[in-house]
């Protein structure tokens, strides 16, 4: 966990991962901060997101997104589980 935070965004990386979804930077290239969108493994960049425009301090906060639901909120609810 970082500095006395909720959550690292690394853990929640690892958590939409888990649930078959992906947590990406948008624009790894531009100005920092970041954002970030949340996606289902393996979708092309371009294509839509679930939820976007995230910011660390909203994920690693466990902060009310655009949707009104927590980043983990949104992970759960949009699980993809496999086939097996």
């Amino acid at each position: 966990m970082s500095k006395g935070r909720k959550h690292d965004w690394c853990d929640i990386r690892d958590l939409a991962s888990n649930n078959g979804l992906t947590l990406r930077h948008v624009d790894k290239k531009g100005p920092k901060p970041h954002k970030f969108e949340l996606v289902i493994a393996r979708t092309p960049v371009g294509t839509d997101y679930m939820i976007g425009g995230m910011s660390v301090e909203d994920i690693e906060n466990d902060l009310p997104l655009s949707n009104g639901k927590t980043i983990t909120q949104n992970i759960i609810a949009n699980a993809v589980r496999s086939k097996k």
